[in-house]
């Protein structure tokens, strides 16, 4: 999957140098150049992505049909009609996109969990972490491999001050789901430091618990296996 364009920023640096397993410099000097070679994600239900996640496709459609309807019967000497056509189609195409805003979904809120878990390991914030990280989580690397909740918030708040991170951005995550409470994100983190901006992907799985509270940062999804797929020295 290549990079997309970056969305917006965010103050969280890459989960891999908040974990601290390698210096920034060796990253920066990294693997530039070179294209990382993802594990494939499965693409997301066609109707639920058009609907309700992407629905800008959809809403152009219904316009141009419906103003090629209200040109058309305009030229035959129906000028309410295609007028009618026209203020229909519209309004079809602007509730179309109102619903996929009110509607969240669970790729959506998945993705949005691997936000926040990058934003709360970005901060150190060892409370939001240990509601975001299940028991078991595991952390894997060519560096280190940290095992357990409490394993991998000491590294967290052991080694992110040393990280020297200016700043961060997560340009893109992809989420899927492989059950109704089982899902997987990749994840792009690229950090701004004094050496350059060194990137990194990362999987993340997740599990969802239904007895999680209603205030729960990531709505009871749970990180249990954070993964460095690969790492890079550009933006």
């Amino acid at each position: 999957m290549p990079p997309t364009t970056p969305r917006p920023l965010i103050a969280a640096p890459a989960l891999l140098l908040a974990l601290g397993i390698a210096p920034a410099r060796a990253l920066a000097q990294g693997l530039a150049g070179m294209g990382p070679d993802l594990p494939p994600m499965p693409d997301p239900p066609f109707h639920e992505h058009y609907l309700f996640e992407n629905p800008w496709p959809l809403a152009g459609g219904l316009v141009l049909v419906a103003l090629a309807a209200g040109y058309a019967m305009n030229r035959a000497g129906r000028g309410k009609p295609a007028l009618a056509s026209m203020l229909a189609g519209m309004l079809i195409a602007a509730s179309v996109v109102a619903t996929a805003e009110l509607v969240r979904t669970d790729r959506e809120r998945v993705a949005a969990a691997c936000r926040s878990l990058v934003g709360a390991t970005a901060s150190a914030d060892a409370d939001a972490l240990a509601l975001m990280l299940h028991e078991h989580v595991r952390a894997t690397s060519t560096f280190a491999s940290p095992t357990g909740r409490d394993e991998v918030i000491q590294i967290v708040e052991r080694r992110l001050p040393g990280a020297g991170i200016t700043n961060a951005r997560v340009p893109e995550v992809n989420a899927a789901l492989s059950g109704i409470d089982i899902a997987t994100t990749q994840v792009r983190v690229v950090a701004e430091t004094e050496y350059g901006s060194p990137g990194s992907w990362w999987r993340v799985d997740w599990v969802r618990d239904h007895t999680a509270p209603d205030d729960h940062p990531t709505e009871g999804w749970q990180a249990t296996h954070i993964e460095l797929l690969w790492v890079f020295g550009g933006r």
